[in-house]
């Protein structure tokens, strides 16, 4: 292309429409060819992690697995035989990749979860009443000592 033919396309488009107009139909153009492809690939269901591979919040893992975490990082760990979400269970960091690590980390949660079978509702729940008790012998107290005091003033 030479530059006669270069300043008859731009004779003619600029003939045709303002250079404000050409630019909103580009990137109309360009706004619709892209938009959809785009959404579609933000829609595609995510795939779960199998035995011993890495998860994070986004890509969790598999049915009957637990994602591992460190207490340092939780963004990411290995996904172990277990039940729930994501459980941090050690104090080193979880490298993936290694089968000592998948072991290491699913004993730290098999220690784990032999410890949270305790009853933490029933502890609670003991002390509360614990403090309830200690709050109301303060309270009867106090109104002990106000009724002898009020005893004491009608006495004189």
């Amino acid at each position: 292309m030479n530059d006669f033919e270069f300043d008859r396309i731009a004779r003619t488009l600029s003939s045709l429409t303002s250079r404000r107009r050409l630019v909103a139909a580009t990137s109309a153009v360009i706004a619709i060819r892209r938009g959809p492809a785009q959404a579609a690939s933000q829609l595609q269901p995510t795939s779960c992690s199998a035995e011993g591979e890495v998860c994070t919040h986004l890509l969790g893992c598999c049915d009957g697995l637990v994602c591992g975490t460190s207490y340092i990082n939780t963004n990411y760990g290995i996904c172990v035989p277990g039940e729930g979400d994501i459980a941090p269970v050690t104090s080193s960091l979880v490298t993936p990749g290694s089968d000592a690590m998948v072991t290491e980390v699913a004993a730290e949660l098999a220690q784990l979860a032999a410890v949270e079978s305790v009853d933490l509702q029933a502890e609670r729940a003991a002390d509360l009443a614990e403090q309830r008790d200690k709050h109301d012998t303060r309270i009867e107290r106090k109104r002990a000592k106000r009724k002898e005091r009020r005893a004491r003033q009608k006495a004189r």
